[in-house]
């Protein structure tokens, strides 16, 4: 479905689906709104005829030098000449050019603040803009070099220039990187664009790329606070933990409504649990410093990264949606310097503001680069647990199946996450404080607010990494003591009321258990690989052996599983996968029904490696498949996950068979 651009109506939700492509490689297209186009014509054609003339008062950026230039008149004559070495004057960026999914989104906003019709370009500009952007035409732009005062007046440079045929300009299309007057006439654009008073102004004044980096970390923040609540569960129950803390009458004195959110979700997600019991903290563990019959000790309260889980995911919770009202409000605002508007009287004036001023957008990313930060943090004090017996109450050291010293575990996996939550505290240091003033100091206040927006979209990014490897060893944790502790169910996830919830009772049969999916062989060919969310292509690390990340976290528990070792159907895994989709049951969104759906393919099709079906390696593929399916609908996810179980079905008996070894979802690589 298009997404209209009026000025006022934009979400995140429809940066994201323009910005990110679905799982058929395909983007949302974007187009003006017929009124919008309408009232951005109209505003134009008074500026062209009523002050494009020499004798018009003085108007900044319109027929005035910009910055310490804003007296300096420049003449109708020169017009074409200054909008053009207004652009290169301010193309000074530097570093290595943003991915796809920002330029996409810079691109878009761009647009959708120019239909607000406070800024007076060309129309023809406004739809040449979205026009690039449904043709896949995506500007090389730098990342580093914008202050964020005055707009991000480098990154947006770099992006104008390409737009209007600069023959310095670089664009990417179809996958490569070209000259941008070569991209814009394979495309079937003319490469030549003449930019009209002002134009250039309202093309590179805005805090846009703040708000782009912004707008998607926002979005991929707010999946992750999903996914650690349900990590959090999942250790919880293979620690054997406490639910008292979780008590509403506990959170009623403390009435933080974030706070309060999290412990009631918690204690959805683990409704009907058996494994918080004393019964089942009874049971020995593997590596328990007990003997049989000993009875646990009462455990009366635990440590702060579980007992505590929501007195911190929930202050995150709340800066979410701060930031998520800043962002919102930003991304329908006209920020550009001087805004035009209706005189009341038949005609329209200028006037000079500091709406490009990024501090708004810095203060948000700060904010919300604290809150991730320290929900990476207490996730990783959770996973490091889970590999210590001491911490753990006697979990396999490391989480190690099969043999000691021949097998390792997941010590190094706890190391890799805790550098990244070594690394996001440093990013975590507020950037938005920081100005250094500029241009003779005609900016003597900046807002740093592009390094603000990209360091929290690294911290997001790492975050979800983190929240990923909980995840992960978490379900090993709970496969690992599967054969002593099943007797004492993991809890049902009650689903909210208003959403009810039936997860698939399929089981894989004995028939099919170990038996790796196939796919008939068509003109496409049927790959695995690990989709990266910022382009249409498998990530950099795909080989014909799978994904890095993937292999890694393999060796350390594959060989001689505790399921695999009998070679039985492994009900180990299907009760892994199946906490996984029901837990993701119990929020209160249209996502849960979609990731049942993902869970219960898995189970349809489970990994297999030499000794049988990988029980770690499931949980891994749902973690991995969930967070490329989080950018879709829920029906188009269903309709993608149908799509694929018909194709498994078809092909049974073909050739072409898959060895499993990097998980069960299908993914068709046009050839």
């Amino acid at each position: 479905m298009t997404v209209k651009l009026d000025g006022a109506t934009l979400d995140i939700q429809d940066v994201v689906r323009v910005s990110r492509p679905d799982a058929g490689g395909q983007f949302a297209p974007a187009a003006l709104a017929p009124e919008a186009r309408e009232r951005i014509a109209a505003t134009r054609d008074y500026i062209d005829r009523t002050w494009m003339h020499d004798d018009a008062p003085l108007m900044y950026a319109f027929n005035t030098g910009v910055g310490l230039f804003k007296d300096q008149r420049v003449l109708i004559s020169d017009m074409a000449a200054y909008q053009q070495k207004t652009v290169y004057a301010h193309a000074t960026g530097v570093g290595e050019p943003f991915a796809e999914d920002v330029t996409r989104a810079m691109m878009l906003l761009r647009a959708n603040a120019f239909a607000s019709n406070y800024s007076g370009p060309q129309v023809e500009l406004v739809e040449r803009l979205l026009a690039f952007l449904n043709a896949g035409l995506h500007p090389v732009i730098p990342q580093k070099g914008s202050v964020g005062a005055s707009g991000d007046l480098a990154p947006l440079a770099h992006m104008a220039g390409a737009v209007c045929g600069f023959a310095e300009a670089h664009m990417v299309y179809r996958g490569r990187i070209m000259p941008a007057r070569e991209a814009i006439a394979a495309a079937g654009f003319d490469p030549d664009f003449e930019l009209g008073a002002k134009d250039a102004s309202a093309l590179i004044n805005g805090s846009t790329t703040s708000l782009a980096l912004g707008a998607l970390a926002t979005h991929d923040a707010r999946r992750i606070l999903k996914h650690a609540d349900v990590a959090m569960c999942l250790s919880l129950e293979a620690m054997r933990g406490e639910l008292a803390a979780f008590d509403p009458r506990v959170h009623k004195a403390r009435p933080h409504p974030g706070q309060a959110r999290v412990a009631r979700n918690l204690l959805r997600i683990l409704d009907g649990t058996k494994r918080c019991s004393q019964d089942a903290r009874n049971i020995v563990f593997p590596d328990e410093p007990r003997q049989p019959g000993q009875p646990a000790a009462p455990r009366v309260q635990d440590v702060y990264s579980l007992r505590c889980t929501p007195q911190v995911h929930g202050p995150a919770v709340e800066a979410v949606e701060y930031v998520e009202r800043i962002v919102g409000t930003e991304m329908n605002s006209a920020t550009d310097n001087p805004l035009i508007f209706d005189d009341g009287q038949g005609g329209y004036v200028s006037i000079s503001g500091g709406h490009f001023h990024g501090q708004y957008m810095a203060q948000a990313m700060d904010f919300l680069s604290i809150a991730m930060a320290d929900l990476g943090s207490i996730s990783e004090r959770r996973l490091a647990r889970l590999i210590d017996p001491t911490m753990s109450y006697g979990l396999p050291r490391n989480l190690l199946a099969g043999k000691r010293g021949l097998n390792t575990g997941f010590a190094t996996v706890q190391c890799s996450l805790s550098a990244l939550v070594m690394e996001n505290r440093s990013l975590a240091t507020p950037g938005s404080v920081d100005s250094i003033p500029g241009k003779s100091n005609a900016e003597d206040h900046v807002s740093n607010s592009t390094w603000c927006g990209r360091k929290a979209r690294s911290i997001v990014e790492n975050v979800e990494q983190i929240v990923a490897g909980e995840l992960l060893m978490a379900a090993q944790a709970l496969t690992l003591v599967e054969p002593i502790a099943g007797d004492y169910p993991l809890g049902r996830a009650r689903a909210p009321p208003s959403r009810p919830f039936a997860p698939s009772s399929r089981r894989p049969s004995k028939a099919t258990a170990g038996t790796p999916p196939k796919c008939a062989r068509r003109s496409t060919s049927c790959v695995q690989a690990p989709w990266s969310r910022r382009s249409r292509a498998p990530s950099a690390n795909w080989n014909s052996k799978g994904p890095g990340s993937h292999r890694a976290l393999d060796r350390s528990g594959r060989d001689g599983s505790t399921a695999a070792a009998n070679g039985a159907v492994n009900h180990v895994a299907v009760r892994a996968v199946d906490t996984l989709a029901n837990r993701a049951a119990a929020f209160d969104t249209a996502e849960a029904a979609a990731h049942a759906a993902i869970a219960h393919s898995a189970i349809d099709h489970p990994s297999v490696g030499p000794h049988g079906a990988d029980p770690a390696g499931d949980a891994l593929h749902v973690v991995h498949e969930r967070r490329r399916f989080q950018l879709l609908s829920a029906e188009t996810r269903l309709s993608l996950l149908r799509g694929r179980k018909e194709a498994c079905a078809e092909s049974k008996g073909e050739s072409g068979e898959n060895d499993g070894s990097h998980g069960p979802f299908l993914v068709m690589r046009r050839g």
